[in-house]
């Protein structure tokens, strides 16, 4: 992804984050890219997707809860072992 701030490329960043979810704590390993000129986080819709995912799924598991279509097929884009 450009940066819209130095037109340059930026890099993918890691880290460990905690969302709330439907009053549960869940961690997990949040992506963005970082410009390091601006110093600015910015994500795309298909990190936005890995990052909730990873939530949504940590949920359903607790909870033993059924998993929607959509979910399930957004889920094994990102996880292709997920049954």
């Amino acid at each position: 992804m450009i940066s819209p701030y130095s037109n340059k490329e930026m890099e993918i960043q890691i880290e460990n984050r905690t969302l709330s979810f439907r009053d549960q704590k869940f961690s997990f390993l949040h992506k963005s890219y970082f410009c390091s000129e601006s110093k600015e986080q910015f994500t795309s819709t298909e990190l936005d997707n890995q990052n909730i995912v990873q939530v949504y799924y940590q949920y359903c598991v607790l909870n033993k809860t059924t998993i929607n279509l959509e979910i399930t097929n957004l889920i094994k884009q990102y996880y292709p072992n997920f049954k």
